[in-house]
């Protein structure tokens, strides 16, 4: 689970893969919004005013980037819902994001590394689904109105 703060990315909780084999990011990670896939998803599903002002706060802090292909990304991103990235850090690892929002804006996002494995039990195309699915039931509830106990009630452990 990811956030903004500032011109940067924090991992604020992480979930282990149930599976014999995972890859996770530490609580407490910090990187720049413009430098993750987490960060193209939360900046994405921002109102203008609060984009140009992260992007300001990034260029100020003396992070390097390619402003005009990064805002064709973050429309890429908005415009299909979701980010699906190779991972720049880890070969082999695809970053599948997605955000929470609270009236169409990101809140947060949650993010999933998937590890191309021989004989997955879940392919690409179901996890992203998974993601997706979980990522909006969260949104629902974030929204005015609703009940947040019975939309996370099967995210739960029993």
């Amino acid at each position: 689970l990811v956030v903004a703060s500032q011109e940067h990315i924090v991992v604020i909780a992480r979930v282990d893969a149930p599976g014999d084999l995972g890859f996770v990011v530490r609580v407490g990670h910090r990187r720049p919004l413009v430098d993750s896939t987490s960060g193209l998803v939360l900046l994405a599903f921002q109102p203008d005013d609060v984009r140009e002002r992260w992007l300001d706060l990034a260029e100020a802090s003396g992070v390097t980037f390619a402003r005009a292909s990064l805002l064709k990304r973050v429309r890429q991103t908005r415009t299909k819902g979701y980010a699906q990235v190779p991972s720049h850090l880890v070969a082999g690892v695809i970053d599948l994001s997605a955000p929470l929002n609270q009236d169409d804006i990101a809140v947060a996002t949650i993010t999933v590394p998937f590890l191309k494995r021989e004989r997955p039990k879940i392919g690409m195309a179901e996890s992203l689904e998974r993601l997706r699915a979980a990522a909006a039931e969260v949104s629902s509830a974030l929204s005015p109105g609703s009940d947040p106990e019975r939309a996370t009630r099967k995210f739960r452990r029993k």
